[in-house]
């Protein structure tokens, strides 16, 4: 066997990659762009070099376009920001005919989020498996809808992913709810539906008030609370979730920095999601590959 070329001994691992197969799909490294807080890819583009990145995942995608929650549509919180966007998007064939052509360029596989209820996502699968889409995530679970089909029990969320298994070839992960009491019940309906990996959680259904103005912050009164504030309870909810199933899981919500990214790693996701840091610091991506890296060299010590 020849000798492995020095140069690439001298490289750290970080900027090697870190191969790995992640629920069917081939990633540069764990290190995963959150749906939401990427667009569909060329905002981010524009910014970072997701030559970098294990993968992205797109804003959620309904069948029919939604105009989206009324503003203001985002607030701070001490160490989070709750969200109302409400889903706002073209629709599903605008967003092939505009957004897909430019995420098949894109150097990283990109997961299409979608949402809708059984029929429609079957529909919304199939089709976006037509256009050469490679994976997909299933978002069951966004708290900022109101009056539209949720999946939250297990016997629904089964049915569901049922529908989208017999509905398309490629790849999938089902992101759930963040539901810290059933989460071992919710991990076992969707993997029993056939699903090829799962997205440990969504962002924690919240809401805050303006107390001079006496009234919601967010025009859609309650949103989803996501950042570091929710670190604990995103770790919590991935280490229940890890010793019922060998399906590859997504640990996402509150991940910051490299020690929170190893952390989730600890309770026993595969690979890491960035959310809300991408917002306010997009190349923080870097320091948590290091950090991954460094932590895989440590393991093998």
């Amino acid at each position: 066997m020849g000798k492995i070329p020095r140069l690439l001994t001298q490289t750290p691992l970080y900027k090697r990659g870190m191969p790995m197969k992640f629920a069917g799909i081939n990633l540069r490294n764990p290190v995963i762009l959150l749906s939401g807080t990427a667009g569909y890819g060329k905002e981010m583009n524009d910014i970072i070099d997701l030559s970098r990145l294990g993968a992205l995942i797109s804003k959620t995608i309904t069948e029919k376009p939604r105009i989206g929650n009324p503003p203001p549509r985002t607030a701070e919180t001490p160490a989070g920001l709750l969200n109302s966007i409400g889903l706002e998007n073209p629709g599903l064939e605008e967003f092939i005919k505009e957004a897909v052509p430019f995420i098949k360029k894109l150097p990283l596989p990109v997961l299409v989020s979608i949402a809708g209820n059984e029929k429609q996502i079957a529909r919304m699968g199939k089709r976006l498996e037509d256009a050469g889409i490679v994976a997909l995530e299933i978002n069951l679970s966004c708290p900022n809808v109101s009056g539209e089909f949720r999946p939250t029990s297990p016997r629904e969320i089964k049915k569901l992913v049922s529908q989208i298994r017999k509905a398309v070839k490629i790849p999938f992960l089902t992101k759930l709810p963040p539901d810290l009491f059933r989460i071992q019940d919710l991990v076992k309906a969707a993997e029993e539906g056939g699903t090829n990996g799962l997205t440990i959680a969504n962002t924690f259904p919240a809401m805050a008030f303006d107390v001079e103005k006496k009234k919601p912050l967010l025009g859609g009164i309650t949103g989803g609370l996501s950042g570091p504030a929710i670190l604990p309870l995103s770790l919590y909810l991935v280490f229940k979730a890890r010793p019922i199933t060998k399906l590859p899981i997504l640990g996402s919500g509150g991940i910051y920095n490299g020690s929170s990214a190893v952390s989730m790693l600890l309770a026993g996701a595969d690979t890491v999601g960035l959310g809300t840091v991408n917002f306010f610091q997009p190349d923080a991506y870097r320091e948590i590959l290091k950090s991954i890296a460094e932590y895989r060299k440590n393991q093998h010590k």
